[in-house]
């Protein structure tokens, strides 16, 4: 809970406060304070006693200027308040505090009850999380990402596989055929897919040149694959499956050169 009651600052140190005043047992800027003494009686005649023996333990305490909001100090209880007759002791430490109260200045007395505190802590302790959080997410999406894939070399010319697949398309033409690009993806399909089933790759295989027929043939007929069944196929039209995922003829052809049986 919190709470505000209407006093009179004091400069003064010493015990006891007089009248409806409040003291502190240090003056400005009130670091070394350790006791906070406030009459039971306010400035505006409410007597304050059972409010002030119920303040808690841990509890802040602000004493602001009634008229400026900049001159305040803020304490915590370190201990129970204490009878003193009339008036109230607490023990307290400083937490905060901007500019000199001063001396029978009209000041308020606000105080927050100790599971408001640890509350607001708690937030302020999330909040703080949040940010590190924030900036871990900031980081590391601003880090670089991974380089991408570089696309499968070239080890089926576009020509033979044009002739493969018995297309009428004039290659390399301006204004370019569309089919032309439909072939060279999913000739590098059909690529990646017989080097993904060979696991290991030998290094010279760098175009049609280097690379064997055997090879060769079986990336045109998992590109006859590609062109012919598209994924839109009635059940039982597309080609017969291994667990391989690749056709039997395919798996043939490249049985000799997969990894572990290619040395």
């Amino acid at each position: 809970m919190s709470a505000y009651l209407t006093y009179d600052w004091s400069t003064a140190t010493d015990a006891p406060p007089t009248s409806n005043q409040v003291r502190l047992d240090a003056a400005a800027p009130y670091h070394v304070a350790n006791h906070l003494m406030v009459r039971y009686l306010t400035s505006d005649g409410v007597d304050a006693t059972a409010i002030l023996m119920a303040i808690d333990l841990q509890s802040d305490i602000t004493i602001q200027d009634k008229n400026d909001h900049t001159l305040y100090v803020t304490v915590r209880t370190t201990g129970y308040p204490t009878d003193a007759g009339t008036y109230v002791d607490l023990p307290v430490v400083f937490m905060s505090g901007a500019g000199t109260l001063l001396n029978n200045q009209a000041i308020v007395l606000a105080f927050i009850a100790p599971a408001v505190t640890v509350r607001l802590q708690a937030l302020e302790t999330e909040t703080e999380d949040l940010d590190l959080r924030v900036d871990a997410l900031e980081a590391e999406a601003s880090l670089p990402g991974p380089p991408p894939l570089a696309p499968p070399p070239a080890l089926v010319s576009i020509v033979r596989a044009c002739a493969h697949l018995q297309l009428p398309i004039a290659l390399d033409t301006d204004p370019r055929d569309p089919l032309q690009d439909e072939l060279e993806f999913k000739l590098l399909t059909a690529t990646a897919i017989v080097l993904n089933y060979l696991k290991v790759v030998p290094p010279e295989w760098v175009d049609p040149d280097t690379t064997p027929c055997d090879v060769q043939a079986a990336i045109l007929i998992q590109l006859g694959e590609l062109w012919r069944f598209r994924g839109d196929d009635l059940e039982g039209q597309g080609s017969k499956q291994t667990d391989g995922y690749l056709s039997m003829v395919i798996t043939n052809l490249l049985r000799r050169w997969r990894d572990p049986a290619y040395v």
